[in-house]
């Protein structure tokens, strides 16, 4: 009894873009400090 709502595939997408996003800025300043902080 699997009901496919358009809205929850869309809320879906969007909240996996936006965590894409967050991981991405994380990554971005992980290598910002690594660049900055060579180990």
């Amino acid at each position: 009894m699997e009901r496919k709502k358009p809205f929850l595939s869309i809320t879906t997408i969007l909240t996996i873009v936006l965590v894409a996003i967050v991981i991405i800025r994380i990554i971005a300043i992980v290598l910002k400090s690594l660049a900055i902080h060579p180990s």
